[in-house]
This record gives C-alpha cells, structure tokens and sequence, in this order.
C-alpha cells in the first residue's frame, strides 16, 4: 500500500508502521557531480600544467635577445664595475658616458670633449674583469658642430 510522500505502510492496521522509499538515486547523482567536478578540475590543473609549463621552464633559461636570470645578474655586475672604474678616473667624466651590457659585451654611448676620453672610457671598460668586448659609441662634442 502506498502513502502520501514516497513510503510504503508495512504490518498489521495495529503494528503498521511507514517505511518513506529512499531515493537512492540522489545520494548517488550528487556523489557522481562530485565525481565530475573533481575530475574536471584535476583535468583543468593538468592542461594549466601542461601549458604553463614550457613558460616556466623557460623564464629562467635565455633566448638570442634575451639573458637569463643568471647573465642579468653578471651584466649588472660588470656594468657597475665599468662605471665604478669611470668615477675613480680623472680623464673620463663619468657622467657623460652611458654602459650598458648584454652578455658581456659593454656598450658605451654619450659625448666627450676629447678623443683621449673617448679612447681612455675604451680601455676602462676593457681593462674590467668579465667584459668581453667593448662597442664604443662615444661621440666626440666638437663632431656634433659638423
């Protein structure tokens, strides 16, 4: 016999009691989304992996215009140092002349008043520990009125 609410009525009209039917199936349909979300979730996490991880693996390592973390580091150094041997010397004005450096090749750029500046900034940079080539790009003051 049936009830109101999804039971049966089980017994005797004295002993009867009601047994409500369980729906067994939304224990289960619930526990299967779950299951799924889940699932799409650890498969979301391994495609970012996937994509991502060529990106990170890179981020350190250095391309034909770009340096790694490492010679950013070295070129910083030796930058410093090209410009610290500029401020100790008495020809070269330090403040007239840029360096910049890419994997140990110093650049130097600016204006000087003299071809002795120019040649002196040179041998600075040259003379530095892990300089590997200089361009020098200094122009000369008197040059400009050409």
């Amino acid at each position: 016999m049936g009830a109101a609410g999804g039971g049966t009525i089980v017994g005797t009209p004295a002993t009867s009691y009601f047994l409500p039917t369980r729906r067994v199936d939304q224990p289960r349909a619930a526990l299967r989304k779950m299951k799924n979300q889940k699932s799409r979730l650890v498969s979301l996490l391994i495609l970012a992996v996937a994509a991502l991880g060529p990106v990170f693996s890179t981020a350190c390592s250095s391309t034909a215009t770009r340096q790694s973390t490492g010679e950013y580091i070295d070129d910083a150094a030796i930058t410093a140092k090209v410009k610290g041997a500029f401020v100790k010397d008495e020809a070269v004005k330090a403040l007239d002349v840029q360096v910049e450096t890419f994997r140990g090749v110093v650049q130097l750029s600016g204006f000087v008043d003299s071809a002795y500046q120019k040649s002196r900034a040179e041998q600075l940079a040259r003379s530095t520990n892990g300089v590997r080539d200089v361009s020098n790009n200094i122009q000369l003051k008197t040059d400009q009125n050409r």
